[in-house]
């Protein structure tokens, strides 16, 4: 029987990292606040491993961090094919971060200013270290890289069709349908349908992407200016 390393903390983290970038479901529970409902008046995104959440001006949640209460939030994953039981708990106390828009009506984001990160993996626990899961290196996980490519092929299918034809050399109204299969800091993949049928190509950026914005760089330079 072959015997599984044991994860390091920075492997953990990046799992942890994953789960916070591409969550399946989401519960906060917040001081003074009964429940939060996370389904569909917040929305959570990840800025450099401390959770944002976006809510409607004057919401319990917005005069909750006003006051800087504390907060728990539990996170499902929401990656293809997760670990069974994935999930993740994040403890600290909210803080105010500026102005936003929600359902085009005035909101605000707030910060959950993260002191204690739990892992629930495989059925064991890990307590990871908040500076380890704030490691600017994890930006890139793979739950990011995953919603990245949800959003290129949800967003851009015209611009993938025509990057497709540039790089293959047809007509673009040969190309029946494109889109991003895999990607990666250093290379993306991409597939389509032409009259032909099913094909695909890697394309390898210039130099491996270490931020998002150096990936979404890459992916413009290689694919088309309007890509986000």
């Amino acid at each position: 029987m072959t015997t599984e390393p044991t994860p390091t903390m920075t492997d953990l983290a990046a799992v942890a990292r994953s789960v916070l970038a591409c969550p399946g479901s989401m519960s906060l529970l917040v001081d003074g606040i009964e429940h939060v409902d996370g389904s569909t008046s917040l929305v959570l995104e990840d800025r450099g491993g401390l959770p944002a959440i976006t809510c409607h001006l004057d919401s319990p949640l917005h005069r909750a961090a006003e006051q800087a209460r504390s907060g728990l939030l539990e996170l499902s994953s929401g990656l293809p094919d997760p670990d069974p039981g994935l999930s993740l708990v994040l403890a600290g106390h909210l803080d105010l971060v500026g102005e936003e828009v929600l359902d085009d009506e005035p909101a605000v984001q707030v910060l959950l200013v993260v002191t204690r990160v739990l892992l629930i993996r495989r059925g064991r626990r890990h307590l990871i270290a908040p500076q380890a899961f704030r490691d600017p290196t994890l930006a890139l996980n793979s739950g990011y890289l995953h919603r990245a490519t949800e959003h290129a092929n949800c967003c851009h299918l015209a611009e993938l069709r025509r990057s497709v034809a540039q790089a293959v050399g047809v007509p673009v109204d040969g190309i029946l349908a494109a889109a991003l299969d895999r990607l990666t800091p250093s290379a993306v993949d991409l597939v389509w349908v032409d009259e032909h049928g099913a094909d695909r190509r890697t394309l390898t950026f210039e130099r491996p992407a270490a931020t998002p914005v150096e990936l979404g760089d890459a992916l413009r330079r290689r694919l088309h200016a309007s890509i986000c």
